[in-house]
């Protein structure tokens, strides 16, 4: 029997009556979203949990008598105790790939996460393509990011998300559960779109094939740069050889090694094809100091040692990895749209389990010639050799590419020590306020094109603070607490969200009269 059948008082019973049979328990964690139009009372099947402090999703916990629905679900933020802190989203926009960050670092069991988000903003969880995790499978003490598909018909603006932990996974947006935590939060939906410098999307098909780049072997890339500025964000797709990671259960404990060569092209390559030259920059990632998630699962892939020992099926799932670089450190390029120039990205990994390895996936995205391959250590000078599609393979011989893309999101100027490294928004002050409040942000090194914008809790744009370019540095703004015609707003939650170049950021505030 599926537990969001059984009966409202057979659920209050079971409520009331197993926390006494839990560690540590402290009572029930209920949602906090509107009510209506979403099920968060009891009364309303909202959704419940008996919990113990050692069972959670982030640092805290906190126990309700019942729901405490709120119309921008600050329930639980306006509790004693603020539990919604085991959750994180990155930008969303219709018809691009969304992430969902999930932190059970402090738990000491693992457990299924269930999510939704109503992208049709129209009161429910349960129209098709509102599940973004389903009994998605999170290890105590990590931290997993996981990838889902924004419906192009989302409709942009702030709505409602609700995420769901338990031992047993499988759980509805509403109803008791039997162990775990319940978090509802805002979440806001963009028109904005990522833009990327460079971008070679992985092939999910059964013509994809991941390639070792586990030490000893090493794999590169090239790429065109068009615009000068500074790398800051490198993304890479692969997989796990047999969906084995280290340890069986950690696909963070593996250290990366990312460099960025000048190009020897074919010309003037002893070997007849262009491979990596010079090193220009080099970056090491430790374990766990980058951030990752399923991109894409239920997939049937190839693997591949190079040159040519090829299995298939060889693995079964699509792991993204992120690589954050703040300006200081970042590479520049110095292409220009009439001075091209290109690039070599190099990748090796190094997982902390010897029997755990990772391969870089290949990408349909074909420029230039092949990628190559080489084996010994970072930083490597070759040889290279070419990379292609082995003999097994209905593309045997021809160029193999890899799935990787490139973000630029600072110029070129190289910061001082007093300019910020990345956009950031700070809470305003007072808050709550009357009748006009201070928001502070930062603008990063090389200034950029900056909007704050105030919108009320159905995501209407209330009035434009900034719009237009803002030189680096610390700033402020002020919000008097009126629309766009001038005329005062009513007593309630405001959200104020800045866009700086490709950044986004939001915050709640409360006008309080």
């Amino acid at each position: 029997m599926h537990w969001s059948r059984l009966p409202f008082v057979l659920m209050l019973v079971l409520a009331v009556a197993l926390p006494a049979l839990a560690d540590d328990p402290i009572g029930e964690d209920f949602g906090d979203a509107p009510d209506p139009p979403y099920p968060t009372y009891a009364a309303s099947m909202g959704a419940f949990h008996p919990f113990t402090t050692q069972f959670k999703m982030g640092a805290l916990i906190d126990g309700e008598q019942d729901g405490q629905p709120h119309p921008a679900a600050l329930g639980d933020d306006n509790m004693t105790t603020d539990d919604e802190d085991g959750v994180s989203w990155g930008s969303l926009a219709p018809g691009t790939v969304g992430s969902i960050g999930i932190d059970l670092t402090n738990s000491a069991t693992g457990g299924y996460i269930d999510a939704w988000v109503d992208f049709g903003y129209d009161g429910s969880w349960i129209e098709p393509g509102d599940q973004i995790l389903t009994s998605q499978w999170v290890p105590a003490g990590t931290y997993g990011t996981f990838n889902f598909p924004v419906p192009g018909t989302a409709v942009p603006g702030i709505t409602f998300a609700r995420v769901r932990l338990s031992s047993t996974g499988g759980l509805a947006p509403t109803s008791w559960a039997i162990d775990g935590e319940v978090e509802d939060h805002t979440v806001l939906i963009s028109n904005a779109v990522e833009e990327w410098k460079w971008e070679q999307m992985p092939d999910l098909t059964t013509t994809g094939i991941d390639v070792n780049c586990s030490e000893p072997f090493i794999l590169a890339d090239d790429f065109l740069c068009e615009e000068p500025g500074r790398l800051t964000r490198i993304e890479i797709w692969g997989s796990w050889r047999d969906d084995f990671m280290p340890f069986g259960t950690d696909p963070g404990a593996i250290d990366f090694f990312l460099s960025i060569h000048e190009d020897i092209p074919a010309s003037e390559s002893p070997t007849g094809y262009s491979m990596p030259g010079e090193l220009l920059w080099m970056h090491t990632y430790p374990a766990w100091t980058f951030d990752f998630g399923i991109y894409a699962g239920d997939i049937i892939e190839g693997w591949m040692d190079p040159p040519d020992g090829y299995i298939m099926p060889g693995d079964w799932t699509c792991w993204r990895y992120v690589f954050n670089i703040g300006p200081a450190e970042a590479f520049h390029q110095v292409g220009t749209p009439d001075s091209a120039v290109v690039y070599w990205l190099d990748v090796q990994a190094l997982p902390h389990d010897q029997g755990a390895y990772f391969g870089w996936k290949t990408s349909t995205n074909h420029w230039n010639d092949d990628a190559v391959w080489g084996m010994g250590v970072e930083p490597f000078m070759g040889p290279w050799e070419e990379l292609v599609y082995p003999p097994q393979h209905e593309w045997a011989g021809q160029s193999i590419d890899l799935a990787f893309r490139l973000r630029m999101e600072y110029g070129t100027d190289v910061p001082d020590e007093t300019v910020p490294r990345r956009h950031s928004l700070r809470q305003n002050n007072p808050n709550p306020f009357n009748p006009k409040t201070t928001i502070a942000y930062d603008v990063p090194a090389g200034g950029a094109r900056v909007t704050i914008e105030v919108f009320d809790v159905n995501g209407r744009l209330v009035t434009t603070l900034i719009d237009g370019h803002e030189p680096e540095g610390a700033r402020t703004v002020t919000w008097d607490g009126t629309d766009i015609n001038g005329d005062q707003m009513a007593t309630g939650v405001y959200f104020y969200r800045m866009t700086a170049g490709e950044a986004e950021s939001m915050r709640k505030m409360l006008l309080l009269k």
